[in-house]
């Protein structure tokens, strides 16, 4: 992670959504910040972190949509 980048450890999503550019630019390693889309898939012992935890640390990271 780069320094200076928010914040700086964020649980990796099931699938994410980034840009094209971003992708031509840094095809293997992408922050918060470059992530447009965040999905998580639920299941019954993950749902309380996913729906609660997971969340608020993508809204934080700046993310737009989870």
């Amino acid at each position: 992670m780069i320094a200076g980048t928010f914040p700086p450890t964020v649980r990796t999503p099931d699938v994410i959504v980034v840009s094209l550019d971003r992708v031509l630019e840094r095809p293997t390693k992408f922050h918060a910040q470059d992530v447009v889309l965040a999905v998580e898939v639920l299941s019954p012992g993950s749902q309380r972190a996913d729906n609660i935890v997971k969340r608020a640390e993508r809204a934080e990271a700046g993310v737009p949509a989870y």
